[in-house]
């Protein structure tokens, strides 16, 4: 830091000495000797001047100093704001990376909750045929969302036999599959057969299950 003054202490609070005192006889001899015709009182007052003005001399370089002091520390103020600033932001950049990779690594836990009211019906459940078509990304009528297609669902699902296994091939796979999933309706419908009731049923249960 520059040092304008080696004021130490606030020479606005600096009392002036009482140079009329005897303690300071010895100056007042030493300045008449060297302004010969000068009275001891002269001396005195002579002293007391030349402290007042050294003392408006160091209220200045007092201020300077008070001054570059308020301006230097307000300068370490603004670069260490600086250097947290840069550190908190640092840390948020890691975090947000942290959490983007976690989201590609475990997707399910990032899902949003809707909000919602508890629903006061039972699921629309279609069959085990419709729902493994929609899983594997195949074609699928919109009969089996109809009030027809739903019932014929719940009735398979009832029956023993559909709880057996069978092997299905795909892209070279082989993999064990319901066999109630493999065995389409008998009555599906093609969607240009539908009525337009069934149509208007189907269609929002298909999009809710998709």
């Amino acid at each position: 830091m520059t040092q304008y003054s080696s004021t130490v202490s606030d020479p606005n609070k600096a009392i002036c000495p009482d140079f009329s005192s005897e303690i300071y006889a010895q100056v007042r001899t030493f300045h008449i000797t060297a302004n010969p015709g000068t009275s001891d009182a002269d001396a005195a007052l002579h002293l007391s001047r030349s402290w007042h003005i050294t003392n408006e001399a160091e209220k200045v370089a007092w201020r300077a100093q008070q001054a570059l002091d308020i301006a230097d520390t307000a300068d370490l103020e603004r670069r260490e704001q600086e250097a947290a600033d840069a550190a908190a932001e640092k840390i948020t950049l890691d975090l947000e990376a942290l959490r983007q990779d976690d989201m590609k690594k475990h997707k399910a836990k990032y899902l949003p909750i809707l909000d919602r009211d508890v629903p006061d019906q039972p699921p629309v459940l279609a069959s085990a045929t419709a729902t493994r078509k929609l899983t594997t990304g195949v074609y699928c009528e919109l009969y089996y969302w109809t009030n027809a297609g739903l019932t014929e669902a719940r009735t398979m699902a009832m029956t023993v036999e559909d709880d057996a296994l069978t092997f299905v091939m795909k892209d070279g796979a082989t993999s064990l599959v319901s066999t109630a999933s493999t065995r389409d309706s008998r009555a599906v419908k093609p969607d240009r057969d539908l009525s337009w009731d069934d149509f208007c049923m189907a269609t929002p249960r298909v999009l809710e299950a998709m």
